[in-house]
């Protein structure tokens, strides 16, 4: 797993850069401290990969895989978050972020308790992308009273 930071320090390690006796090793150690457990709960076997592995199942399945493997990790990701919103600033941006994720804790882990829904809404917005990028080819491409009305009436 390699993080912006990481290959940054490639980066200036190219240009002879010393990063241990630089500030940017300490401030890039600092962030990877706080992003690598986040990013190893996502990816590596984490909650889409278990959503792959169930993906066509029949929903009471898909619920007792999710509580017994997605459940645990999400556990894990909640008390991570919760003990790192504590050692942040209050006021810095990942604060925010962290505090704008348990916001939103009971919606983004209500898949794990149900075997019917999926994990997140990417399909769906996928297909109205599509939709949308169609009518702004039509106006874009067609700007004639027939291209005007069938942009309205696809609205």
């Amino acid at each position: 797993m390699s993080s912006s930071l990481t290959l940054a320090t490639k980066f200036y390690a190219r240009d002879r850069v010393e990063l241990d006796r630089s500030t940017l090793a300490d401030w890039g150690g600092a962030a990877n401290a706080l992003t690598d457990p986040l990013l190893g709960a996502l990816e590596d076997g984490g909650p889409y990969k278990i959503e792959d592995d169930i993906r066509g199942k029949l929903p009471d399945e898909r619920k007792a895989v999710r509580q017994g493997h997605a459940a645990p990790l999400l556990k894990d990701l909640y008390d991570w978050l919760r003990a790192t919103a504590r050692k942040v600033s209050k006021k810095s941006p990942i604060a925010s972020a962290i505090g704008y994720t348990l916001s939103l804790w009971t919606a983004l882990t209500r898949y794990a308790e149900d075997g019917s829904i999926e994990i997140d809404n990417n399909p769906v917005e996928r297909e109205l992308r599509a939709a949308a990028l169609g009518r702004k080819i039509i106006y874009l491409r067609a700007p004639t009273p027939a291209a005007s009305a069938l942009l309205r009436s696809t609205a």
